[in-house]
């Protein structure tokens, strides 16, 4: 189901009754994940998602049982910043890099990020996913691209 998942997670040009049709496979009608919780708001948050994030690509990496019932899954998230990343937060709020008067924006639009995830599954008595908890660790990779810890803080403070 993992791999699956991965798939259906990366793939932008999925159309949405067959995404409709495998999260109601696979998840329960009441499916919670972060603040948010059904099918309908999964389906809307994995479309912004593969939006957002261009020419992504989710590859599983281990999945492992914690519990009964509970999936630790650990993936790598590869994606292209684009204009349509930036798209959540207005120009004004992100950080300039002072030092070359080059906006962050401007430094990373193009690069290719790669990250670790990490996903994990919970599962009700029917073995439908009823909790998804995702967590990516965003870190490395801007700091591979801006070399600055206190920026990749700020970017990162900013998008909260």
């Amino acid at each position: 189901m993992f791999l699956r998942w991965c798939k259906t997670a990366s793939a932008a040009t999925l159309d949405d009754v067959k995404l409709q049709s495998f999260l109601q496979q696979c998840c329960s009608p009441n499916v919670v994940f972060g603040d948010a919780s059904g099918i309908d708001a999964l389906m809307a948050q994995l479309r912004h998602y593969t939006r957002v994030l261009g020419n992504s690509k989710l590859q599983p990496q281990r999945i492992e049982s914690m519990t009964p019932g509970i999936f630790a899954a650990t993936a790598s998230l590869e994606a292209t910043v684009t204009e349509l990343t930036f798209s959540i937060l207005p120009k004004e709020r992100l950080p300039r890099i002072d030092d070359y008067h080059i906006s962050i924006r401007e430094r990373l639009l193009g690069q290719k990020i790669c990250c670790s995830c990490k996903i994990i599954f919970v599962f009700d008595d029917k073995n439908r996913v009823e909790r998804l908890d995702v967590s990516i660790d965003l870190v490395s990779s801007l700091f591979q691209i801006l070399w600055d810890l206190d920026l990749v803080a700020n970017l990162l403070a900013t998008y909260r």
